[in-house]
């Protein structure tokens, strides 16, 4: 068979001699958590349907007959012909291993792959938003089917991810069992930021200076409501403490002044220190 891969360790400095550590290579299995593979909805045509499901390994596309194989086991009349749910067998190949069986439903419903949807305009990212709905999110979608509109919860639910952020969100449609329609549609849109152009800048004040940068920083952070001191950043929590040191500094200053006026007097007599005066 095939050789065994090796780590070769050789020895430097004060270091000798070489160590082989040996390893092995194993398939991965296709019943681990990051292999997914999802079932498939198709339209009833009255021919024989065999869907090729994608299966895919953390995000990344596994290619058919590489790395899985399919099989249909059904063999009855009618099998992935007639409306219902069918087996489709994913054996795995190559470096991978083990079976999952995901299913094939051929269905006489109206697919949402056939629906028309409008184009999702752009969305501006809010924190407002973020904080009511977890997401930027349109606050709906235009669908129809033959001119008629199709009504969110009724026929269909929506799903949402990579929605928090600038950039682009996708929105997943998923119909309601038993409304007629059938499968799922992903859909995307961009979130967009608001141009700094069209901030509103408020709170400047007129700074006169007097030596230090902090006479005339501006302050920021968090607004304060009225009657309130603003939250303090660290520039202004640094300053505070400049100027307690400070204040502190003078005290024990002033005390020690007081100190040695009070020694002075103690040792020298009233008499003396007035024929100095």
């Amino acid at each position: 068979g095939k050789a065994r891969p090796v780590i070769t360790v050789r020895g430097k400095g004060n270091y000798t001699g070489t160590e082989y550590v040996y390893f092995d290579i194993v398939p991965k299995s296709l019943t681990d958590h990051d292999i997914t593979a999802d079932d498939v909805v198709v339209a009833y045509s009255g021919r024989a349907i065999k869907s090729a499901p994608l299966v895919y390994r953390n995000g990344k596309r596994l290619a058919a007959n590489r790395d899985y194989t399919l099989t249909y086991p059904w063999t009855g009349t009618g099998a992935y012909t007639k409306a219902g749910a069918y087996p489709i067998v994913i054996t795995g190949k190559g470096g991978y291993t083990g079976q999952i069986t995901i299913y094939e439903k051929i269905t006489s419903d109206v697919l949402l792959s056939r629906v028309s949807v409008a184009r999702i305009p752009n969305q501006t990212y809010s924190n407002d938003q973020m904080r009511e709905e977890g997401g930027i999110r349109p606050a709906s979608l235009a669908v129809t089917y033959k001119k008629q509109p199709l009504v969110e919860g009724e026929h269909y639910t929506l799903s949402y991810s990579n929605d928090q952020a600038v950039g682009r969100a996708t929105v997943t449609m998923t119909a309601v069992e038993g409304s007629g329609y059938a499968g799922s549609r992903s859909l995307t849109y961009q979130i967009v930021g608001t141009p700094i152009a069209r901030a509103k800048v408020e709170g400047l004040e007129n700074k006169e200076y007097s030596g230090t940068e902090e006479d005339v920083r501006q302050r920021v952070g968090t607004a304060a409501k009225p009657g309130t001191t603003p939250y303090p950043t660290r520039e202004r929590r640094r300053a505070a403490r400049l100027r307690r040191g400070r204040r502190r500094s003078l005290s024990r200053a002033s005390m020690n002044t007081a100190d040695s006026l009070r020694d002075l007097t103690e040792s020298c007599p009233m008499s003396s220190v007035r024929k100095q005066s």
